[in-house]
């Protein structure tokens, strides 16, 4: 089975360089693929692409969704089908709760 390409609309490492407004609109990106990550212009959070869907993940670590026009100075995406991933997809997945679902108990760990 033939794998589709990975578009990325920038090198990674412009953004070491500092550019931080590519001006990739994300309707352009979401025509190369509906699974990937990247970030926004000015490094605004960090995007993730689920099912065609944008998420974009504050620094506070505030998911939503991203429905308004916007840009990006880097993402990488692909098309990929939830079955050959075998695992959930969707905004559910992406924020669950890692304290309820598995009991641990991060303020020890990060002691």
């Amino acid at each position: 089975m033939r794998r589709p390409p990975i578009y990325q609309c920038a090198p990674l490492n412009a953004l070491v360089e500092g550019i931080y407004r590519e001006r990739v609109p994300l309707a352009k990106i979401l025509e190369h693929g509906d699974f990937g990550i990247g970030t926004f212009d000015d490094l605004d959070g960090e995007m993730v692409v689920l099912d065609g869907r944008v998420y974009q993940i504050a620094g506070t670590g505030v998911v939503r969704e991203v429905t308004e026009p916007v840009a990006s100075p880097f993402a990488c995406v692909t098309f990929i089908s939830t079955l050959e991933l075998g695992l959930p997809m969707g905004l559910d997945y992406l924020t669950w709760d890692f304290r309820r679902d598995t009991g641990a108990d991060l303020d020890k760990a990060e002691k």
